[in-house]
């Protein structure tokens, strides 16, 4: 072998050795477990709202303890889906000291039974991984049942570098956006370039309310939402629903549904094919299983005057209020 072919092969082979070494970066899995855990042991709820900045906009953890006795915590992650839901459930509010007694999942549409939906990327370096342990087996299994995540997880145990991939690289196109080598004509650097500046002259708070809200269903509809959304029957037994039910009867916590209206609801605009299907499904899901059930999306009192951006309220007197009231029959 000649001198030149040992040097490629260990331009190749070291780093490729070296990596099998990589340690987990700092701030990644399991990264918000600790602090929503101090949050819970400082404030002892007992009631746990869970959710993403829909909640986060809408609820006012302070007035609705006023208004219903209960003390209660807002725990959320911006942009968070039903995997995510899971894993605050089971790692925080079920691992805790201090065990609230009712927890409200908030949700809009079918999220509550879709595994799938922001799993993926960004998503999984922002959501997922910060709410994660070691070893995720119902996660795995549910938000990633595709023949190549299989494979993917066979090489995470083996490759940690792998592993941590989305978060080097979400680091790695933040770094380089920053800077000025998007003139050598990098796609990825020219895209991740062209959506800063569009966030930064088109941030979500200045944008047509009703703009922000097709963007965000056309965003959905196109890139996420998987097959068959609206069938309840087909997702339920493959979704975290019953993960939810599981965890909370275990631990003895009160489990409440909370389906929050859409700017599309205000509008009065038709229900995609199916979504009212599914409604009368869950519904009944959830009699049998004597789970409350909230469903707010066709709440007269909720206004198109009351959103702000998007699917985001910016009344949250308001509907703290409405919520505190449907929840007091449950609240013992």
């Amino acid at each position: 072998m000649t001198k030149r072919r040992l040097v490629l092969i260990a331009v190749f082979a070291v780093p490729l050795f070296l990596s099998l070494f990589v340690r987990a970066p700092a701030g990644y899995l399991g990264s918000e477990i600790a602090g929503e855990l101090e949050r819970i042991s400082d404030t002892r709820p007992n009631l746990v709202c869970i959710g993403n900045s829909l909640v986060e906009a809408a609820v006012d953890a302070h007035a609705l303890e006023k208004l219903t006795g209960a003390r209660s915590l807002v725990i959320q992650r911006g942009g968070a889906s039903s995997a995510c839901w899971y894993l605050i459930m089971k790692n925080v509010v079920c691992a805790s000291p201090h065990r609230p007694r009712y927890a409200a999942v908030f949700f809009v549409d079918s999220a509550v039974t879709l595994p799938t939906f922001r799993v993926e990327g960004r998503d999984r370096t922002n959501r997922i991984d910060p709410f994660s342990l070691a070893e995720e087996p119902i996660l795995h299994k549910l938000a990633y049942p595709d023949e190549k995540w299989r494979l993917a997880f066979y090489l995470e145990q083996i490759w940690p570098l792998f592993r941590y991939r989305d978060h080097f690289k979400a680091r790695l196109l933040d770094m380089l956006q920053d800077a000025p080598l998007y003139t050598l004509g990098i796609p990825a650097i020219e895209d991740r370039t062209a959506e800063k500046a569009f966030t930064m002259v088109f941030p979500d708070k200045l944008m047509d309310p009703a703009l922000l809200t097709r963007l965000q269903l056309v965003e959905e509809d196109e890139e996420t939402l998987p097959p068959r959304p609206y069938d309840f029957e087909y997702w339920t037994g493959r979704s975290f629903l019953p993960q939810y039910i599981g965890l909370a009867r275990q631990n003895r916590i009160q489990l409440i549904l909370v389906r929050m209206k859409r700017r599309r609801d205000a509008l009065e605009v038709p229900s995609p094919p199916g979504l009212e299907q599914y409604r009368r499904d869950l519904q009944a899901y959830l009699a049998l299983e004597r789970i409350p059930f909230l469903d707010f999306t066709g709440d007269p009192r909720i206004k198109l005057k009351h959103f702000s951006a998007g699917d985001h309220l910016q009344n949250e007197d308001l509907f703290t209020r409405i919520l505190a009231a449907s929840l007091k029959r449950f609240l013992k």
